[in-house]
């Protein structure tokens, strides 16, 4: 069973929770506190919420809590050093305004800091990738140049995903 944390939209996994109501959205519910029995998941899939909230570590333990032995984790969150949220981003904060005035960006994470969260849990990382953010206009032409310059190719990805199995 797949358990889509912080799902918005989006149609994947068997359950899936958002803290807004939405049509595709099963539970609603906060990521810091899981409706869930222990062990309940084969996979715990976030996409882009881990910079959502206020307290990762809390969450991170939870989705630990409710992830089986043997399951994996898999987690994207947008990239820190990415060239368009160093543009927009104050004071830790992602200057942005959506319907929701509860949804923010609390942080933006290195897959550095990733590691050093899940270094506190059972998981075991078995693969981190940079994701490609959509491709078009100059946003495109800019993400194509940087990825020319090694030491400045991260910057060209949107995000990062880590995925992780429950020891």
């Amino acid at each position: 069973m797949i358990l889509n944390l912080g799902s918005g939209s989006s149609t994947y996994g068997d359950i899936r929770l958002d803290m807004t109501k939405n049509p595709n959205v099963t539970i609603i519910a906060e990521a810091h506190h899981l409706p869930f029995k222990t062990e309940t998941f084969d996979q715990v899939y976030s996409q882009n919420i881990f910079e959502h909230l206020r307290d990762p570590g809390t969450a991170l333990k939870e989705q630990e809590r409710v992830l089986k032995h043997g399951g994996t984790l898999v987690l994207t969150t947008d990239n820190a050093t990415y060239w368009r949220n160093i543009l927009t981003t104050k004071s830790g904060h992602t200057t942005y305004k959506t319907q929701n005035p509860n949804d923010m960006h609390y942080a933006l994470y290195l897959p550095f800091h990733l590691r050093n969260y899940l270094s506190q849990t059972t998981l075991t990382i078995t693969r981190t990738e940079y994701v490609k953010p959509r491709e078009w206009g100059a946003t495109g032409a800019i993400n194509k140049l940087l990825r020319l310059v090694p030491f400045l190719n991260h910057a060209s990805y949107g995000a990062f995903k880590i995925t992780a199995t429950k020891k």
